[in-house]
């Protein structure tokens, strides 16, 4: 007489009995490849961003509060109410570049959960400089006190080094929002990492694995072999794509505008 057995018959029988695999301190790099990886829950993300995102924009707002500090120190005697036109544009735009940051910052979190692309830096930094020199320039025109002092102060023999310096500025003003908005989603890299790794010590126990030695080689007693909780699967913390210079699309738009700017001072 054959002997018929179903199909949850056979994974109980063949599957759900079959011992777990043994893990030793040189075998850690398997648990990914037997253990079924879960898959980050969108809820969880969006609870992430409402518990991050306040202490990132106030970060930022630290941030920004420094660089109109270290703009507003540079010019000299020539350049040095073009540093003061900079750091008032500014914080004037503060508001405007916090918002731009918050616009990205779901999409920051989700790149890190696995739920979304990574997010491109160059045109987050074309943006924010964009409303700065915006800025700047609105506040140039409306300011004909100043422009009349800055009119006095430059001849035909500091010119270049007025305009020097004037490049100077807005080249530390890119450079430093680069690095404002590098700062801004490597902060959130971290939050995630960190709150990731807490909610992984309650995720469901890989079963099919058991861990023998700690990662020092060290036999861990048979009472205590224990079997690891599930991870989630593609979690990346890297939330900003690999470019070599991304403020170099800004430059690139900007510097001839504030080049024509300055040569029309002459």
């Amino acid at each position: 007489m054959e002997l018929i057995i179903t199909e949850s018959q056979y994974k109980f029988l063949f599957t759900e009995q079959s011992a777990p695999v043994k893990i030793g301190c040189r075998d850690y790099d398997k648990i990914g490849t037997l253990c079924p990886s879960l898959s980050f829950p969108k809820a969880e993300a969006d609870k992430l961003i409402t518990k991050y995102k306040p202490n990132a924009d106030k970060g930022a707002s630290i941030r920004i509060d420094k660089l109109v500090q270290t703009i507003s120190s540079m010019g000299g005697k020539e350049g040095k109410k073009f540093a003061e036109k900079f750091s008032e544009s500014i914080t004037i735009s503060k508001p405007q570049i916090i918002k731009v940051l918050t616009a990205y910052y779901p999409q920051s979190i989700y790149a890190c959960c696995g739920l979304g692309p990574k997010i491109n830096m160059s045109p987050i930094i074309l943006k924010v400089c964009g409303i700065i020199y915006n800025q700047f320039m609105k506040s140039w025109k409306d300011d004909f006190i100043g422009r009349q002092v800055v009119s006095y102060l430059i001849t035909s023999d500091n010119i270049k080094k007025v305009q020097s310096q004037a490049k100077d500025i807005f080249d530390t003003v890119i450079n430093e929002i680069e690095s404002t908005i590098d700062f801004y989603f490597s902060d959130v890299s971290y939050s995630v990492s960190k709150s990731v790794s807490q909610m992984e010590k309650t995720t469901p126990k890989c079963s099919k694995v058991i861990i023998t030695q700690d990662k020092e080689c060290k036999p861990i007693p048979k009472s205590e072999w224990y079997s690891p909780n599930q991870k989630y699967k593609n979690i990346d913390v890297a939330v900003l794509p690999a470019t070599t210079n991304p403020s170099q699309l800004t430059r690139k738009t900007y510097s001839p505008k504030i080049s024509a700017f300055l040569n029309s001072l002459v």
